[in-house]
């Protein structure tokens, strides 16, 4: 049999029967980060960035974000909330006495870190 996920739905066919263990790549969350004195500040979120964006401005400063891989960067003055999209890069090993079993299609995450520079309005 052959099993396979389409980014929204797990199928099987050819009469697999198994038992899967599904983890989420992709979550949003929100962070506070405030650059102080006009300073560059930095939080490592645990996990690679796919996206930010301002969600609410604190500061009268515009200022600037962005992010490298894990890290989440604000500077010139901007103290904001983000609304971060993160991804879990690696899969948890499957539990004890789990079988692996080969798919024909997955949806995986990209791995190549992501540099993003943007200015706040």
């Amino acid at each position: 049999g052959s099993f396979g996920w389409d980014g929204k739905e797990l199928w099987v066919a050819g009469g697999l029967r198994a038992t899967f263990r599904v983890y989420f790549c992709q979550w949003e969350t929100s962070f506070d980060l405030d650059s102080v004195d006009l300073q560059r500040t930095k939080l490592d979120l645990g996990h690679e960035i796919q996206a930010a964006t301002v969600e609410t401005q604190r500061s009268k400063r515009s200022g600037t974000f962005g992010w490298t891989g894990r890290t989440l960067w604000a500077d010139e003055g901007l103290r904001a909330r983000f609304n971060v999209v993160l991804c879990r890069q690696a899969t948890p090993p499957p539990s004890k006495g789990g079988t692996a079993v080969r798919g024909q299609r997955s949806a995986a995450a990209p791995t190549a870190a992501t540099s993003r520079n943007h200015t706040a309005s």
